[in-house]
């Protein structure tokens, strides 16, 4: 089986078939929606009263931890067991065994890791038992939180899943919290890309498993296939003639999703499709003939490329064309006019909207897609109906064969099935409505264990990548020379080399790290802090990655990072920005855009860009900067109605297809 990214031709033709565990939702109404805006109102009114409650505890978890140092490792573990199991009997608003629960909690961390948390953190460890968002600025220790917060679930009775959006930092963070786990005696699992069948059984049966959100929903999907198949009436009545196979997942829980904002709303713009089988309908014969032909086509007066909403509309003239070029088709799709239509206009999004080393890499003869948000290869997926073809015919690779779907799920609903949820973010402030109103988490906001010191230097806009890379340049070699490590931030693959043509040109030596080289991330990012660095970095740098500074950079001013463009979410900048100035230390950040960014394409009407060349010359880029600014919103917009449409349609898509009227 392989897993694909659905496009336009099975957008709303895709079966269901994943039975329903979550709880059920009718679809919400005008009395509804505002039953939710107020309690979410009422929500935020509480809140400085939950604080209060939380931090009170902690006052307490902070006496009682003084007193536990005297303790032997064996005591320390029975009496942090033992908290756990009452936990588990009186629930976790026993506000006296809650606080010292967490102050054996602090006390096995400084033990077993060497780290003492923050009062910040055992409160961020406290959010999330009760199943809430936390928004904890980058570099304030999610980790060790998360950890401590998966350990304590665990302790207390339940099966916890900590999700992360890699494989690289599903393993790392299993890792940094093993020693504390081992001590509690609390299996660990971990499920990356390269586990097989049994070690993903066993690591799912563990009380604590890290994972990422690709692997356990796809899991899941795999697990509901086959408990359809066994449930058939056939294979019950041969059922003693054959062994059951083993299911993944034992159940949905808890999650603890990290990157929360990336998981659970950038990705949620497009379903999870399981397939299997090849579809015989698309073979290369029908796929090589609509590339050719749609390669005869005019942009403007064919057809229209919408860059806002990624889509290709087709004028009256080119469908009235297209009747009369394919009247001699006898048979297959492309006789019949709206399947025909359908992938003419999969073709021209192939030729015009999917951009090599931007939206996917071609490496050994194949075409890698990449993901826009983490800038990371997503091995094993492909794009549906044809699309990935068209795309392989385009870059000349070997055309693979198109698959059929089988099964298909959102990251909405998938998440919505565990019995409780949770999740943290260093930027989810932007969508914290959306949090409210799709998974019903309510966000929840600690401060800084210390105060922040970056700096915030004015940004600049440029008529030009030409100039913008110019000036960029210079830049790095005032900032190189002063000793200061550097970490340039850009959008793909493409722009990569781009930026590092510029700095090969000035004499510059750098590293880089974007999805083509993935496999030295752990050591790129090892250095990228140390004296007179430069890296140059896609998103891959943007999430997760702790960037330790080196001896005597304090002095210099820590990390400076320059943006090289906006990306299609503010909230990626921002987590691009989290990567100098963390716990305390020193750091810079500037942003450096042109109006030949892919945003720009975004502002309408035209003239406004007129204006803002005009601006530029008078070195006035203020009305340039507000224009991509408002481009970026707008897309965002776009975005948050996409997710919105299919959260939507997936209810309604189950509602048709389930007898019972609910979904599936």
């Amino acid at each position: 089986m392989s897993e694909h990214i659905p496009s336009i031709l099975d957008r709303d033709t895709l079966p269901e078939l994943v039975p329903a565990y979550e709880k059920t939702r009718r679809e919400r109404t005008a009395i509804d929606a505002l039953a939710g805006f107020l309690e979410g109102r009422l929500a935020r009114l509480f809140r400085p009263i939950y604080q209060r409650k939380i931090r009170g505890l902690l006052v307490h978890a902070e006496a009682i931890r003084e007193d536990l140092g005297s303790l032997g490792d064996d005591e320390l573990r029975a009496q942090t067991r033992e908290a756990g199991g009452v936990l588990r009997r009186n629930g976790l608003s026993d506000k006296a065994t809650m606080s010292r629960f967490l102050a054996l909690l602090s006390e096995v961390s400084t033990r077993t890791l060497g780290l003492t948390p923050h009062p910040v953190q055992l409160e961020g460890v406290r959010v999330l038992l009760d199943g809430k968002l936390l928004e904890m600025a980058t570099g304030e220790g999610k980790t060790l939180v998360a950890g401590l917060a998966a350990a304590a679930a665990a302790l207390c009775g339940m099966r916890v899943h900590v999700v992360t959006v890699n494989d690289y930092l599903a393993a790392r963070d299993a890792d940094y919290i093993k020693p504390a786990m081992d001590f509690l005696r609390l299996s660990l699992g971990v499920v990356v890309k390269e586990s097989s069948l049994a070690r993903r059984i066993e690591a799912y049966a563990c009380p604590v498993c890290y994972c990422t959100n690709n692997e356990l929903a796809f899991d899941y999907l795999k697990d509901s296939l086959q408990s359809q198949a066994q449930g058939r009436l056939s294979e019950r009545v041969f059922s003693r003639f054959y062994q059951k196979s083993a299911r993944r997942i034992k159940g949905l829980e808890f999650a603890i999703v990290d990157e929360a904002d990336s998981v659970m709303v950038d990705e949620a713009r497009t379903p999870l499709i399981l397939s299997e089988g090849i579809d015989r309908v698309i073979d290369d014969e029908v796929i090589e003939r609509v590339m050719v032909y749609t390669q005869q086509l005019e942009p403007g007066e064919d057809f229209i490329v919408d860059h806002l909403r990624w889509s290709v509309v087709l004028t009256d003239a080119c469908q009235q064309k297209t009747e009369g070029d394919f009247a001699q088709v006898t048979d297959g799709p492309l006789l019949l006019k709206v399947l025909r239509q359908e992938l003419i206009i999969q073709a021209l999004c192939a030729h015009y909207l999917y951009k090599p080393n931007e939206h996917y890499l071609v490496r050994d003869e194949k075409v890698e897609i990449i993901d826009e948000y983490t800038g990371r290869v997503m091995p094993d997926r492909v794009w549906s109906a044809g699309l990935h073809q068209m795309i392989e015919y385009k870059e000349h690779c070997p055309l693979t064969e198109p698959r059929l779907t089988v099964a298909r799920i959102t990251y909405q609903r998938f998440f919505r099935r565990y019995r409780k949820l949770a999740g943290m973010s260093g930027t989810v402030a932007e969508v914290s409505n959306e949090f409210w109103n799709v998974y019903g988490l309510a966000v929840y906001k600690v401060p800084t264990h210390k105060p922040c010191a970056r700096k915030i230097l004015p940004g600049q806009v440029f008529q030009s990548k030409t100039q913008k890379w110019q000036h960029l340049v210079r830049r790095v070699k005032d900032i190189h020379n002063s000793g200061a490590p550097v970490l340039i931030g850009v959008r793909s693959v493409a722009a990569i080399e781009e930026v590092c043509e510029s700095l090969s040109s000035a004499g510059l030596h750098f590293e880089t790290l974007h999805a083509a080289n993935d496999e030295h991330e752990a050591e790129t990012i090892s250095k990228a802090g140390q004296r007179g660095k430069i890296t140059v970095a896609t998103n891959m740098a943007g999430r997760g990655t702790d960037i330790a500074l080196g001896p005597g950079v304090d002095a210099l001013g820590g990390l400076h990072v320059i943006m090289t463009e906006r990306h299609d979410s503010g909230r990626i900048d921002r987590q691009l920005k989290g990567r100098c100035a963390r716990q305390g230390n020193p750091g810079s950040f500037e942003i450096y855009q042109s109006l030949e960014d892919p945003l720009a394409r975004l502002i309408k009407p035209r003239f406004l860009l007129n204006i803002a060349r005009f601006g530029l010359t008078k070195n006035a880029s203020r009305f340039a900067s507000y224009l991509l600014a408002k481009a970026q919103l707008k897309l965002e917009r776009q975005h948050s109605k996409t997710r919105e449409s299919l959260l939507r349609s997936d209810h309604s898509e189950g509602d048709l297809l389930a007898f019972s009227g609910e979904p599936e």
